[in-house]
């Protein structure tokens, strides 16, 4: 059951919390996204300087767990060349 709120003012029907909400879909194929390639490249050099790496490129990595050519991440990511 959806929670109500039934405001201080107004038609005093309530508001539903979920379906009176109007949100944006977030999707990554609609954000301006640099290429893989590059988002690669500077996964190679924050990896090396101990820092994050783009979620983008960990996704890629995470599709080759269980497949024959699975490697650590950081063997995969010196590896990749696109």
């Amino acid at each position: 059951m959806v929670p109500r709120f039934q405001p201080a003012l107004g038609n005093g029907r309530g508001i539903d919390y979920v379906g009176g909400m109007k949100h944006e879909a977030i999707s990554v194929e609609h954000r301006d996204r640099e290429p893989l390639v590059t988002l690669v490249a500077k996964a190679r050099a924050d990896y090396a300087a101990d820092l994050g790496v783009d979620h983008a490129v960990v996704s890629e990595w995470l599709k080759t767990i269980g497949q024959a050519d699975y490697r650590p991440f950081e063997d995969w990511l010196a590896a990749w060349d696109g």
